[in-house]
C-alpha cells in the first residue's frame, strides 16, 4: 500500500484492476492452453500468442499438424518408432489443444473456411497413417491404434462442430 492511501482506496483500486483484467480476458480470448505446450515450435507459440483471430490461429494448428504428420510418416517409413511415438502423442496433444481453443472461440453460426480446410486436412492425414499402419510391428499397433482413435475423436467434434446436429 502506498503511504498515505487510505485502506478504502486500496480496496477500490484494487477492485478496479480486478474488473478491467477480466474484462480484458472475457473480451480478447487467446489460445492460453497449447501456448505452453513442447509440441509447438517457437515461431508457431509466437504466432499464437500475437493472433487474436481464431481462423488464423486455426492456420497454425494446421500448419503444426502438418508438420507433426510429416515427421510421424518419417519415422514410419525409417522404422524409428521412438519417434513415431514422440510424434503420434504431441500430435494427439496438438489436436486437443486446439480443439479446445476452437470449441470455445470459433462462431459456429458461420462456417469458418479455416476450420473446414482443417477437418479435411486431419481427415486425410487419419486415412494416410491408417494406410501405413501396417509397417508397424504387432506390438506397436495397439499404442498406434489409440493414438489414432484420440485423433479420430477430435475430428468428429470438429465436423460437430461444423455441421451442427
Amino acid at each position: 500500500m502506498v503511504s498515505g492511501m487510505k485502506t478504502k482506496d486500496a480496496r477500490a483500486q484494487a477492485n478496479r484492476i480486478l474488473i478491467v483484467s477480466v474484462m480484458v480476458v472475457l473480451c480478447c480470448p487467446v489460445a492460453t492452453v497449447s501456448l505452453a505446450q513442447a509440441f509447438l515450435t517457437a515461431a508457431e507459440k509466437s504466432a499464437l500468442e500475437k493472433e487474436k483471430k481464431i481462423d488464423n490461429r486455426i492456420k497454425v494448428y494446421q500448419a503444426a499438424s502438418v508438420r507433426l504428420s510429416r515427421l510421424m510418416q518419417g519415422a514410419l517409413q525409417e522404422h524409428d518408432f521412438a519417434r513415431l511415438e514422440q510424434g503420434s502423442e504431441n500430435w494427439v496433444k496438438l489436436l486437443s489443444a486446439s480443439l479446445e481453443d476452437i470449441e470455445g472461440n470459433v462462431n459456429r453460426k458461420k462456417k469458418s473456411r479455416a476450420l473446414i480446410n482443417f477437418e479435411i486436412h486431419l481427415r486425410r492425414t487419419i486415412l494416410d497413417l491408417k494406410n501405413v499402419k501396417f509397417r508397424l510391428p504387432a506390438d506397436q499397433e495397439d499404442r498406434f491404434d489409440s493414438w489414432l482413435d484420440r485423433a479420430e475423436e477430435a475430428h468428429k467434434k470438429i465436423v460437430a462442430i461444423l455441421f451442427p446436429g
